[in-house]
C-alpha cells in the first residue's frame, strides 16, 4: 500500500493520552506514544504471547476498517511449513477459508456489527452467526480450535458498531449457552480463547469504557498521514478527479496544499485523517473555494449528493434528506448503524431515492437457514453521514428539546463526532449560509 496512517503504541490510554474528543486530532496523538511499522505489528499480532485480544483504535475515518482487512490478508499470506493432518482437517470443517500457506490455518475476519445478540447460545453459535456453517460444523470447528488442532487469527472490526456492549459479571465455559455480551466479555478478560490471537478496531470510547478486567494489555493507535503523505496524496487525488478541468483550473495541488498549510493549518491537520482527506478533495472539487472546516466539508458533501445528476432525478430528493436526518439522530441516539424496512417506513423514506447515500446488504441469520426475501438492513456508507445529518437535525431541534439533548445526551460517549459537527454548525454563519435552505432550517 503506497500510503498508510501511522501507527503509535506504548502510550497511557487509560490515563489520558489519547484523546479523541478533541475532534480529528491526529497532530496531537502523532505526538505521544512510539511509532510501530506495520510488518512489526503483524508480527507482534502472529507471534504475541498476549492472553488479551489486541485492540487498534482510532477516531473516525482514521482508516481501521482499511487496516483490519489488510491485517487479515496479511496473516493469511505470511508463510508457514508443514500442515500436515491439520491442513486435511481444515479443508472438511472450514472448505472456504482454507490457507495452507499461511501463519494460521483459518483468519476469521468479521464485522462486529454482523454479530446477533444472542440471550441463548454457545460461543461457536456466537462467533460464528455470521457464517454459513452449520451448526454442526461450527462446533466441530470449534472443538478443533479449542484443542489446537487448527491455528486460527480472528480480526474483529468495530466493537463501537456492535449492537451490544461487553459485560463480565460472572465466567463462562467454552460450551455453555450464554449470552453474547457476556461471551464477549470473557473473551476480553481472557478467560475464553486465551490462546488465539485476537484483534479489535473500536473508537476509543468502546475501549476505555470498559472495566478493569476486559481493558486491554497491549492496543495500537491509528494518528493519520504524514504531512509528506498527505500531501503527496492531496495531490494525487486532485489531479485525479480534476482531469477534465486542468486548463480552467491555473492553480496547482501543490499550490493548493501549500496555501491551505499556510492560512488553515488546523485544516491542514485534519486532512492527515484519511477519509477526510478524500472529503476535502471532493468538497473542494465542488466548490473551489476551500472549505474552512469540518463541519463545512461535511455539509458540503451532504450537498454533493443532493445535486448530484442521479440523486436530482428524484423530485423529492429534498424532502428524503430532510427525513433521513431524524432516522439518523434515532439511530446515533439508540447507538445503532443499522436500520431496517421498517425505519425506512416510518420515516416515510422510499428505498430506491437514498441507495446513493445508504448500503443495502443481506441480514445475517442462524446458523444453517437461509436469507429470507425481503430480510435487508441500511447503513449509511460511512458513519460519518449518519453522524453529520443527526447534528443537523439537533440544530433544526425546538429550544426545549435541543436543551434536553444537551443535558441528557450530549456528553455521552458515543456523540464526540455528532458535538464536533454541532459546534461548527451553531457557531460558524459561513457553514449555515452554505446549506441549502431546502435541508436545513435550523431551530
Amino acid at each position: 500500500m503506497k500510503y498508510f496512517p501511522r501507527m503509535k503504541t506504548g502510550f497511557k490510554l487509560f490515563h489520558g493520552d489519547y484523546i479523541p474528543q478533541r475532534g480529528f486530532s491526529a497532530n496531537y496523538q502523532a505526538k505521544i506514544g512510539i511509532d510501530i511499522d506495520y510488518n512489526t505489528f503483524v508480527g507482534k499480532v502472529a507471534h504475541g504471547e498476549c492472553d488479551k485480544p489486541y485492540f487498534i483504535i482510532g477516531p473516525p475515518g482514521s482508516g481501521k476498517t482499511v487496516l483490519m482487512k489488510r491485517l487479515a490478508e496479511s496473516l493469511m499470506s505470511n508463510k508457514k511449513r508443514g500442515l500436515g493432518a491439520a491442513a486435511k482437517l481444515l479443508k472438511r470443517i472450514f472448505p472456504r477459508w482454507s490457507q495452507t500457506n499461511g501463519t494460521f490455518d483459518v483468519v476469521y475476519h468479521v464485522n462486529m456489527m454482523n454479530i446477533q445478540n444472542f440471550s441463548n447460545a454457545t460461543l461457536a453459535q456466537v462467533l460464528f452467526s455470521n457464517t454459513d456453517l452449520t451448526i454442526k460444523e461450527a462446533e466441530y470447528g470449534f472443538y478443533a480450535i479449542l484443542e489446537k488442532k487448527i491455528k486460527i487469527a480472528i480480526v474483529l472490526d468495530g466493537l463501537d458498531q456492535a449492537s451490544w456492549y461487553p459485560v463480565a459479571t460472572k465466567k463462562v465455559g467454552p460450551w455453555q449457552e450464554s449470552t453474547t455480551p457476556l461471551i464477549f466479555g470473557n473473551i476480553l478478560s481472557g478467560n475464553l480463547l486465551s490462546h488465539v490471537p485476537i484483534v479489535i478496531s473500536a473508537r476509543e470510547f468502546a475501549v476505555t469504557n470498559l472495566p478493569q478486567n476486559m481493558r486491554p494489555t497491549d492496543y495500537t493507535a491509528l494518528v493519520g498521514f504524514s504531512e509528506k503523505d498527505a500531501k503527496a496524496l492531496y495531490c494525487e487525488l486532485a489531479l485525479n478527479m480534476n482531469d477534465d478541468e486542468l486548463s480552467e483550473n491555473p492553480t496547482s495541488p501543490i499550490e493548493e496544499w501549500d496555501h491551505m498549510t499556510a492560512v488553515n493549518a488546523s485544516m491542514m491537520y485534519m486532512c492527515l485523517t484519511p477519509l477526510f482527506l478524500e472529503f476535502y478533495v471532493l468538497a473542494k472539487k465542488w466548490d473551489p473555494d476551500p472549505p474552512q472546516c469540518a463541519t463545512e466539508v461535511m455539509t458540503r458533501i451532504i450537498e454533493i449528493f443532493r445535486t448530484s445528476k442521479h440523486a436530482s432525478e428524484h423530485n423529492d430528493i429534498d424532502c428524503v434528506i430532510s427525513k433521513l436526518k431524524p432516522m439518523a439522530y434515532q439511530g446515533t441516539m439508540e447507538q445503532r448503524l443499522e436500520f431496517k424496512k421498517e425505519d425506512l417506513e416510518k420515516f416515510d423514506i422510499r428505498e430506491k431515492v437514498i441507495l446513493d447515500m445508504v448500503v443495502k446488504v443481506a441480514c445475517a441469520n442462524p446458523l444453517g437457514q437461509r436469507m429470507l426475501e425481503g430480510m435487508y438492513r441500511y447503513l449509511f456508507t460511512h458513519q460519518t453521514l449518519q453522524e453529520i445529518l443527526s447534528a443537523m437535525h439537533v440544530a433544526e431541534m425546538e429550544m426545549a428539546d435541543f436543551k434536553k439533548f444537551v443535558d441528557q445526551e450530549c456528553k455521552n460517549d458515543f456523540w464526540p463526532a455528532v458535538r464536533n459537527f454541532l459546534c461548527g454548525i451553531l457557531k460558524n454563519a459561513r457553514v449555515r449560509e452554505r446549506i441549502s435552505p431546502k435541508i436545513f432550517n435550523p431551530g
